[in-house]
């Protein structure tokens, strides 16, 4: 089985989970499990969870990554011919560019979504509203969220050091603030934790363990190799399990778990938000528009182009090169709304993008 031998103590395994959640949702999904009902997994995240290292995404090792090695263990401890795995994950991507645009990375139809973040993350508030986006998800998916190990050091680059590794290679710190903000919102959304970090971090410090050092788990100083993605699977795959453990013994106990159906409680009222504002939107309806959905509303197009993206990279949309350039779009909000707010959303890099300067006009509305 990949998952044994992945080197770690019971202890290690343990501390990976960071917090257990509230179990509510997660028991509705594992009682659909245990009744030989099938589910669908959903991932969002960055380049780790996309494949996008040479080693990974290229050849047949493309489906071995710790989602999918996730799900192969699913299917052959549950079977079922319906079970489904989506992987929405893009590289370089962050919850800032996904949450407007969620249902396009993780289908509305999910049981369970594996969030891969971490890395990535860009604010508390963005990381915030995807995760409020996703838990109204019409069948109220179970959400885990995955924390990946970032072993980068001041002054270091994200390749890993050709020469033997030294103290300075190892001074990264135990635990990043980014995660520790993941922390506090998996808490208050009551959204299990999973940690990478947690499990490795100090053993990977030491570096005297064969097999969970530095160059074994990882391809660089944020993208695990073949080994480190098969750890993090059986991380996950050692709570999900530990969970169902729980559940049987609940129902010899005479408790019985959760009915199965993939219809949850309604209606649904999730705690206030942490930052300011993220409730806005909750229970409103919104229409998201990007690639070709979005060239459909475009009425001129002035040194602007539509792109796909790049092959490993696929971030479809409209890109000018020159500076001056005008892309005018036009969206019409749907009959019976009576007002409407209008987000635009764009990529940024630190070189070769300019500055964006958007208006609109409509009966009653102006943004900016």
């Amino acid at each position: 089985m990949w998952a044994a031998g992945i080197g770690l103590s019971y202890e290690q395994q343990a501390a990976a989970v960071v917090f257990g959640g509230d179990r509510s949702r997660l028991d509705r999904v594992l009682g659909r499990l245990l009744a030989q009902q099938p589910i669908t997994v959903g991932v969002v995240g960055g380049s780790i969870s996309a494949g996008s290292t040479y080693s990974v995404y290229r050849g047949g090792y493309a489906a071995k990554l710790w989602h999918g090695l996730f799900f192969e263990w699913l299917r052959a401890a549950h079977p079922h011919r319906a079970h489904e795995h989506n992987n929405g994950a893009l590289p370089a991507s962050t919850p800032a560019f996904v949450e407007s645009c969620v249902q396009f990375q993780v289908p509305p139809h999910s049981d369970l979504v594996l969030i891969d973040f971490a890395v990535n993350f860009d604010t508390t508030r963005a990381y915030e509203r995807l995760l409020r986006r996703l838990l109204v998800y019409p069948r109220r998916p179970a959400v885990i969220a995955f924390n990946f190990p970032s072993f980068m050091v001041p002054g270091a680059t994200k390749s890993l050091p050709r020469h033997p590794l030294r103290e300075a290679d190892l001074r990264f710190p135990a635990v990043r603030r980014e995660e520790l903000s993941i922390e506090r919102l998996a808490r208050h959304y009551g959204v299990p934790l999973i940690s990478m970090s947690r499990a490795v971090g100090a053993v990977v410090r030491s570096n005297a363990t064969a097999g969970l050092r530095l160059p074994d788990l990882m391809l660089d100083r944020v993208h695990p190799s073949q080994r480190g993605h098969r750890l993090a699977a059986a991380l996950l795959v050692r709570f999900v399990q530990a969970e169902l453990v729980r559940l049987r013994a609940a129902a010899r106990g005479g408790r019985a778990p959760p009915p199965p159906s993939p219809a949850p409680p309604s209606p649904l009222r999730l705690p206030s938000p942490l930052v300011p504002g993220n409730d806005r939107e909750d229970g409103q309806r919104y229409t998201c528009l990007r690639g070709e959905q979005l060239s459909a509303h475009v009425l001129s197009a002035r040194g602007w182009q539509f792109t796909r993206g790049e092959g490993g990279n696929p971030k479809p949309g409209w890109a000018a090169s020159a500076a001056g350039q005008t892309l005018e779009i036009c969206w019409k909000p749907p009959h019976g709304w009576s007002r409407a707010g209008l987000k635009l959303g764009y990529l940024q890099a630190g070189w070769g993008r300019g500055r964006v300067r958007g208006w609109g006009r409509g009966r009653g509305w102006v943004c900016g």
